[in-house]
């Protein structure tokens, strides 16, 4: 058992934290000694050509919880990673691009006799082995999920990259060269890293808030980006929210037991799609598993894929056929000429094209068999904004359409950070 030296926190710090009313107790949280430890990390892009390299040092801070209430008795650790996304100018323009960052945490704390702070030696491998090499997430040759925004200051025009294809260069503005392997470095290296990115990083703040998320309210930007927000009802939330749609066609929807006949049951009108009845909507989903889960879809690093999964699963393992989902003012629609990639919307700069506000607005209640919603097929644009993640039948294509949502990476940081919600 970890001795501790406690503190106490309320629900607004830590969720674990909840009281214990039967004993008078809350959850009992210490810091990590292990901690803090830093780390250099970079990738590599081109960008319609142009060499990118998107650079920082890495905080590593964190801290042990016992007595929560799913195990009283345990004691457990949380690391935080801080910044979780970083981001670089692209050079003689408005646009940016970020990437996720893989943690190397536990990596960059061991000693150089490759120790834990407790003194426990890893296994000699692990110790004397490049991390990129020890782990999965970022093998040589790994590809990560590439986002890009037109304009860092409006983010209007969010492209998130997520698939060999996309990020190959050849048919599309981004080129993955590499991800450089991890680096130890210190303190210092880190409060430079910061002075850089208070003037060469674009801003962070859409893709992750602070621990305490509490800290961030009194801030300029959340007062201007969410303050009109406070107490309405569906107010957009504080990150964007990234669509891609599987379009399958027939070949592919016709394997489904009892399908091929409900759609031959459908009238179908004209610019309408019609949900999938929810008594084979389970068995399409084990067929054609795109959305719920056993899809075994990894962005992180790009095509990870379990030969399990590759064989049961098919196309659905990676997102090389998913389309894009644009947002704008006067609608969503799919791209059907794109594929490999997924774009964007930040609610709270773009509030009118967020997709729950064209939910609401084409969804048609009531429709017999079930409930339908208007889509309207424009050449190679099918204008739809369609709930996920129910299967829809499109006549115009003779194809299931189903929006998947597929997150940008990041989420919380150990603390602000430069261009991250600090001031």
């Amino acid at each position: 058992m970890v001795r501790l030296s406690c503190r106490f926190r309320g629900l607004r710090r830590l969720a674990l934290a909840v009281a214990l009313p039967a004993l008078g107790l809350a959850a009992c949280v210490s810091e990590n000694p292990a901690y803090p430890a830093y780390y250099r990390y970079a990738v590599d892009v081109k960008v319609d050509g142009k060499p990118v390299t998107i650079e920082r040092v890495i905080k590593c801070t964190g801290e042990f919880v016992t007595g929560s209430t799913v195990a009283p008795s345990a004691t457990f650790s949380r690391t935080y990673i801080s910044p979780p996304v970083i981001g670089a100018k692209v050079p003689g323009s408005t646009a940016a691009v970020y990437v996720p960052v893989i943690s190397a945490c536990f990596w960059a704390a061991l000693d150089d006799e490759g120790r834990t702070w407790e003194g426990k030696t890893v296994d000699a491998w692990e110790a004397a082995t490049p991390f990129t090499e020890a782990h999965r997430t970022l093998k040589p040759g790994s590809r990560l999920p590439i986002l890009w925004v037109e304009d860092a200051e409006r983010f209007a025009n969010i492209e998130y990259h997520i698939s060999e294809r996309a990020l190959s260069g050849e048919n599309g503005r981004i080129e993955f060269v590499r991800a450089h392997p991890p680096e130890k470095v210190d303190e210092a290296a880190f409060e430079a890293s910061e002075r850089r990115a208070r003037l060469e990083s674009p801003d962070l703040t859409p893709f992750f808030f602070p621990e305490d998320g509490k800290a961030i309210e009194s801030t300029k930007i959340y007062r201007d980006r969410f303050g009109p927000w406070e107490g309405r009802h569906e107010g957009p939330g504080i990150r964007p929210v990234c669509y891609a749609a599987w379009v399958i066609s027939r070949d592919e929807w016709q394997k489904v037991p009892g399908v091929e006949q409900w759609v031959a049951s459908l009238r179908p009108e004209e610019d309408t799609a019609y949900r999938l009845s929810f008594d084979l909507a389970e068995t399409f989903d084990e067929i054609l598993p795109a959305v719920h889960g056993r899809s075994g879809q990894s962005l992180v690093p790009i095509g990870y894929v379990s030969d399990r999964d590759r064989e049961d699963v098919g196309r659905f393992a990676f997102f090389d056929t998913v389309h894009p989902v644009v947002h704008t003012p006067e609608g969503l629609y799919v791209d059907l000429k794109r594929s490999g990639l997924a774009e964007c919307n930040y609610g709270a700069l773009h509030p009118e094209s967020r997709h729950v506000v064209w939910v609401k607005a084409n969804s048609l209640r009531g429709v017999a068999p079930n409930d339908a919603s208007i889509v309207r097929l424009d050449g190679a644009r099918l204008w739809a904004a369609l709930r996920w993640p129910y299967s829809y039948y499109v006549a115009d294509l003779d194809s299931f359409v189903l929006f998947s949502s597929i997150s940008p990476g990041g989420s919380t940081s150990g603390e602000p950070v430069e261009q991250g919600w600090k001031e």
